[in-house]
């Protein structure tokens, strides 16, 4: 018997097999996982493909960090491969999921949102085997004094006796209950005169922020409490005039 070392073509060692000495070898057939040595009088010989070399090593593992609304997030790897490896591939994965086309040994987030919080690993495969990074986490902290709306304006034209601008606004939500206090104004000619105004409107408009008004302005206004549900405001002119009117609503705290 006379034992022979197979080579392939790329360099990778294959495990040793003995090929008889009364056989010529006379053709090779092979598969991702064997080769069939076929020799005289159809004497066969199959040799498993291996190799003895250790998978990747990484040296370098992604970092967790905090994600900031808007920045650019990178995670990276450094790994080095055993001797003889060839072709080294990467692929990412949020919580074990791959990514699509993160395929290299940096993985970028162009534009950080909690949408993107997750474990973010990386799968390193080489002719050696397979490693995998230990996972790095994206985390976004849940804001203590969370921003909210507290006035939305619409500018609208009443051109004509006849119009009406109508706008909705709903109380509620899930796991919510109660009343909201809100101010409603319509910001146009004065209503003054009509015995709208007082302390009270005055102080709800310091209190929110809004612009004051004058002690003979016809511009109507509106504090209320208004009850879980659908609410709609009408604004019209004021007998049947006609211009442009601004119509607020403000969290009233």
């Amino acid at each position: 018997m006379q034992v022979t070392r197979l080579v392939s073509l790329d360099g990778i060692g294959w495990s040793l097999s003995a090929v008889p000495l009364d056989r010529t070898v006379r053709g090779l057939a092979a598969s991702a996982s064997s080769i069939i040595a076929v020799g005289d009088g159809g004497a066969t010989l199959g040799f498993d493909l291996s190799d003895a070399g250790a998978p990747p090593i990484i040296v370098a593992q992604p970092l967790s960090r905090p994600g900031v609304m808007g920045d650019t997030v990178r995670f990276s790897v450094s790994a080095v491969s055993a001797q003889n490896a060839t072709g080294a591939v990467y692929q990412w994965l949020t919580d074990g999921v791959p990514i699509s086309g993160a395929n290299s040994p940096l993985y970028t987030i162009a534009s950080a949102a909690p949408m993107y919080a997750g474990a973010y690993s990386v799968a390193i495969t080489s002719s050696t085997g397979v490693v995998t990074s230990a996972p790095a986490r994206l985390t976004f902290a849940v804001p203590t004094n969370p921003g909210r709306l507290i006035n939305l304006s619409i500018l609208p034209s009443l051109t004509s006796a006849t119009d009406t601008f109508t706008f909705g606004v709903v109380v509620g939500g899930a796991g919510t209950r109660g009343g909201k206090g809100l101010l409603v104004r319509a910001a146009g000619p004065s209503l003054g005169a009509l015995g709208v105004g007082g302390a009270a409107l005055a102080a709800a408009f310091a209190q929110v922020g809004a612009f004051g008004l004058a002690a003979d302005s016809r511009d109507a206004a509106l504090l209320a409490t208004l009850a879980p549900g659908n609410s709609t405001v009408q604004v019209s002119g004021v007998a049947g005039t006609t211009g442009v009117a601004l119509v607020e609503v403000y969290e009233v705290p």
